[in-house]
């Protein structure tokens, strides 16, 4: 993987966030964070891989997205991409976005196969993210934890962009809160070939 550059990120800070007594004015910390980073070899070049964080966003969740490739039969043009998505939280869930005949009728329509926790496992017990670590310390479980080699190659990535931001004082651009973060993120997601889907709601979430 390729260390990442001041170029390969959208920098924002939420509207509002000086206004924070604990804040001082004219404070350039960043709230909202996106990376677009590479890997250089052969199965993987071309490929991004979009990390994004935020504050005061639309949404409060955390999960990995794999989106597949436009499928070039005609009658596929402008449906939705097909895409794996882990849910880590809220209501850990995995499902496959997967384009489907409308049924009794014309066209293609959005839908998933589904694997909610929730649903599947309704009497189960997930722990938290922290209670499951500390149980993992109690049990010496280390699967769960980034090991020092891990930890010095993942360092390798942000150093230099880090110093390169300490350098140049970047100003973050401005986003409302309940926004998906600045207009510019979305516009560097569909310039590396995301395709958001459109008119589809996923799996529902526990009550």
């Amino acid at each position: 993987m390729k260390p990442l550059k001041l170029a390969d990120m959208v920098l924002g800070q939420y509207e509002g966030y000086t206004f924070d007594p604990d804040v001082p004015d004219g404070s350039s910390t960043e709230t909202f964070a996106q990376a677009a980073m590479q890997i250089d070899n052969s199965r993987w070049r071309g490929v991004p891989f979009i990390v994004k964080c935020a504050k005061a966003s639309n949404e409060r969740k955390c999960e990995i997205r794999v989106q597949f490739e436009q499928s070039p039969l005609p009658y596929h043009q402008g449906a939705n991409r097909n895409e794996l998505v882990l849910r880590v939280q809220p209501d850990e869930a995995m499902y496959l976005k997967t384009n489907m005949k409308r049924v009794g009728q014309s066209g293609m329509v959005t839908a998933e196969l589904d694997l909610s926790y929730n649903k599947r496992f309704p009497d189960a017990y997930v722990p938290e993210a922290y209670e499951k670590l500390i149980h993992d310390c109690f049990m010496g479980e280390h699967a769960n934890f980034v090991r020092n080699d891990e930890l010095r190659e993942s360092w390798k990535l942000f150093d230099g962009l880090l110093a390169e931001m300490a350098e140049t004082r970047p100003t973050p651009l401005i986003y409302k809160r309940g926004t998906r973060g600045p207009a510019q993120a979305d516009e560097r997601l569909a310039a590396l070939g995301v395709k958001r889907t459109q008119d589809y709601s996923g799996p529902a979430k526990a009550s």
